[in-house]
């Protein structure tokens, strides 16, 4: 930091005594009196000048750091050119995801439109395989079944009570009223004449005794109009279909080695 109020006051005592050697009355008839007078003045101007070299030195040292900062700010900072590029690629960018905003909103837009009109015209389906089946794989504890439309949720009630969502049964009803769910999803998506077959795996490992049997019954009706292949582990599910089998009843057991582990 240069002390600029030092340097003023040096430059004023300099011009003083400069004024003073030009304006000094010496007389060559005494020599020794000017002389005298001369070294006073060089002596004090002596002494001024050291304070105003370190002033000078001061100064030079800012302008050097002074260019050493604007030089690295100058790396740094793009050229204009580069600037006005950097500024065109990421207006292209923002331009870029604004489009693809919108593009997502009308897929959205379509998705929500199709699975609305999905709900709607299967619903009914749903609620029609449900209430045919869900007294029998209940074991008649619940009686009746509705399919809200717009979010396919399924509550059910016995008799006149109170609606119970899906959700809200325990693990083996539950499967049992999912269960039923797909037979009729697929009954739905078959093409009209079309007898789509099924692939069902551990369904009934959550029913107790009675609505296993209960529930392969059902899956012996739908039987009828399509191909189902059902893996179990529970003895009762192979005793069941050796009954079937004895009775004539179209079933066929197949018995799978127990693999090693």
């Amino acid at each position: 930091q240069v002390d600029l109020a030092s340097d003023q006051r040096g430059h004023e005592r300099s011009a003083s005594l400069l004024d003073q050697a030009r304006n000094s009355d010496v007389e060559l008839r005494d020599p020794h009196s000017a002389t005298s007078e001369l070294k006073d003045l060089l002596t004090l101007a002596e002494s001024d000048a050291g304070p105003l070299r370190k002033a000078a030195e001061q100064a030079q040292n800012a302008a050097y750091e002074a260019k050493g900062r604007r030089d690295d700010r100058a790396k740094l900072l793009p050229s204009v050119a580069e600037a006005e590029e950097e500024v065109d690629r990421r207006e292209a960018e923002l331009s870029r995801v604004k489009g693809l905003e919108t593009t997502l909103a009308v897929t959205r837009s379509h998705l929500v439109n199709a699975q609305e009109t999905v709900h709607r015209s299967i619903a009914p389906t749903l609620q029609r395989t449900l209430v045919e089946w869900l007294p029998t794989v209940t074991d008649g504890r619940y009686t009746d079944a509705i399919v809200d439309p717009e979010t396919l949720e399924v509550k059910v009630r016995a008799g006149t009570s109170a609606w119970v969502s899906a959700q809200q049964l325990s693990v083996g009803t539950a499967e049992q009223i999912y269960l039923l769910l797909r037979v009729a999803l697929v009954t739905h998506i078959a093409d009209p004449g079309t007898s789509c077959p099924m692939l069902l795996d551990d369904v009934t490992v959550q029913s107790d005794e009675i609505r296993t049997t209960a529930l392969l019954d059902v899956l012996l009706d739908l039987s009828d109009d399509r191909q189902i292949v059902l893996f179990a582990q529970e003895p009762l599910v192979e005793e069941w279909a050796e009954a079937q089998i004895e009775d004539g009843g179209p079933v066929h057991l197949i018995t799978l080695e127990q693999v090693p582990v």
